[in-house]
């Protein structure tokens, strides 16, 4: 039994490896309508195949209904508990792709996808992703009860012989509940995320539940700042912590205090509006994967809006083509951007440091 990445759950024989069913653990899932049991193959969506639509937004996108966050199998129960989550994408194919060696050749337009700028709409749509712990039944292929949070990326999940399911979310709280109802039993602040799978260990007959916490991972590194709103206690990935609870436990959790940037620009606004809409293009297809979402950084890359090197253009070339953080892995980009290229991305990004330090200002 898995439930992978595309949002369908497949159950195979164990033996013959012929596929039992595959159903959609998430309803909203727009990329397929189904899954053909005797071929294996899915039964495509209209215009699930974006070249010919043009753009489309398709859940899930690629960080998928259910990444690497492990799940749990109950043989008690027979349920199945999946870290579920809904990450739509915008998906556009790109013009006059043309392949460049060791450069992202993805053929999709990134910048397509980009979440808005303005902060009331962005917000609206960082809502739209969220999160579910789902206990799927594979007999009866539906799921028996579903927990949902306000945030995707939550963790993965630990089901015990006691009847109880433990998992950990992007909020800083470790939960436990009822494995047959759902019902919420126990929770706790871990005063970060606890994304890890939880383990169960025993010393001297006393159960013990360990899970990390801290923030990291794949969805800060590439999603931006968007899904920190709200929670500003991230912090950096150095406060990471490993947590462990007993029955009748004393100890006490200690939280760092997170410095968050001088949300200052490092330079005025320059350069045209199609220069500075040709860095957006450049920024989104070659930065943004590290750099996140618009310019705004998740935490664990530096925050380019508020970064010294954008200062000049001769400071800012020093990085980017001359390699001059290559040992931090800040790789020279001279074989894939030209000099008009970096000076465009650097006008994108003090337009949109001088844009959010705006926002930000009391009127």
């Amino acid at each position: 039994m898995q439930a992978p990445k595309n949002g369908f759950f497949y159950v195979l024989d164990r033996a013959t490896g012929k596929l039992i069913s595959a159903d959609k653990y998430q309803a909203n899932v727009n990329w397929a309508s189904g899954v053909d049991l005797a071929t294996g193959r899915p039964v495509e969506a209209q215009n699930a195949r974006y070249e010919e639509a043009q753009t489309q937004l398709q859940i899930p996108g690629p960080l998928g209904s259910h990444n690497w966050h492990p799940m749990a199998f109950s043989p008690d129960t027979g349920l199945v508990y999946i870290p579920a989550q809904t990450l739509p994408t915008i998906y556009a194919e790109m013009e006059n792709f043309q392949y460049r060696p060791g450069a992202w050749n993805t053929g999709t337009d990134l910048s397509a996808g980009a979440l808005p700028t303005e902060m009331s709409a962005r917000l609206a749509a960082v809502a739209a992703s969220k999160g579910q712990l789902v206990a799927w039944d594979p007999v009866a292929k539906k799921p028996k009860w579903v927990f949902d949070y306000p945030n995707a990326w939550n963790g993965g999940v630990l089901a015990t012989g006691g009847g109880l399911v433990f998992q950990g979310a992007l909020d800083g709280k470790f939960r436990a509940f009822d494995a047959a109802t759902g019902a919420p039993k126990w929770e706790t602040d871990t005063g970060y995320p606890a994304l890890s799978g939880p383990v169960s260990y025993e010393i001297d007959g006393e159960q013990f539940i360990a899970v990390t916490a801290g923030w990291g991972s794949s969805l800060p590194l590439a999603g931006g700042t968007g899904f920190r709103d709200g929670a500003p206690r991230l912090g950096s990935p150095a406060m990471g912590k490993v947590v462990v609870f007993k029955i009748g436990g004393k100890g006490e959790l200690v939280t760092d205090e997170s410095f968050p940037p001088d949300p200052t620009p490092v330079a005025d606004d320059f350069g045209s509006l199609a220069q500075i809409e040709r860095g957006r293009e450049l920024f989104f297809n070659n930065c943004a994967v590290c750099h996140g979402d618009s310019v705004q950084s998740g935490g664990i890359i530096t925050d380019l809006r508020w970064a010294t090197a954008p200062a000049t253009k001769d400071t800012f070339a020093e990085v980017v083509i001359g390699g001059k953080y290559a040992t931090g892995g800040m790789a020279s980009f001279a074989k894939v951007l030209s000099s008009d290229d970096v000076e465009s991305i650097r006008a994108y990004i003090i337009n949109r440091a001088n844009e959010d330090a705006a926002a930000a200002t009391p009127q």
